[in-house]
């Protein structure tokens, strides 16, 4: 974990695992927690690698545990656990995941065309990244800096606009709040998946 710390940029995420629970003729539920960096398409040389940290919660101090003095972009789903870091005083920017932000779209695009069109307007950003890949990482962090930046701001000038037309417990409108929050969070990347 000590060599992934000292990375640029890393991606973190979490997921449930069952494990027996001595005495009690159960299993209860813990988490891993996964850290991962592979920066070669950025033009860097250091290998590829993963750490796997046994947590039996998501709470935020699990990842300011493993992730310890880790300071630069630290990419991720949208955990609570997280935001935590990125008001630490070492320099963490929160790039959050698109394909997060989508899922709750994705639930309501056959219904609601408001959804759909949130969906194209993302799909955009991924237009963008099928762009540049494979590219050299100065040109391809150029393009990243400007294209996507208005996509982000058009969406959220959007979501803006149509989260004062639906009611405010609709499906919705927690998509969209959902949506804002990330995209408002201080010291966040707007465009997270195209890192």
């Amino acid at each position: 974990m000590e060599r992934l710390r000292r990375s640029e940029r890393l991606f973190a995420d979490e997921t449930t695992a069952p494990v027996l629970d001595p005495g009690r003729g159960r299993t209860r539920t813990v988490q891993f927690w996964a850290n991962a960096r592979d920066d070669q398409s950025w033009g860097c040389e250091d290998p590829p690698m993963v750490a796997y940290v046994y947590g039996t919660d998501r709470k935020g101090e699990r990842a300011e545990a493993h992730l310890g003095d880790f300071a630069g972009i630290l990419q991720v789903s949208g955990c609570g656990g997280y935001t935590a870091l990125a008001k630490r005083e070492q320099q963490i920017t929160l790039a959050f995941c698109w394909s997060h932000v989508r899922r709750k779209f994705c639930d309501l695009a056959d219904k609601l065309p408001v959804a759909t069109e949130v969906l194209q307007r993302i799909a955009g950003l991924y237009a963008v990244d099928s762009e540049v890949r494979g590219i050299d990482p100065d040109h391809r962090r150029a393009v990243r800096n400007e294209h996507p930046r208005v996509i982000v701001d058009d969406l959220h000038h959007y979501l803006e606009a149509r989260l004062r037309q639906v009611s405010a417990k609709s499906k919705l409108a927690d998509a969209i709040r959902d949506a804002l929050h990330r995209l408002d969070t201080r010291k966040t990347l707007a465009f997270g998946a195209l890192i």
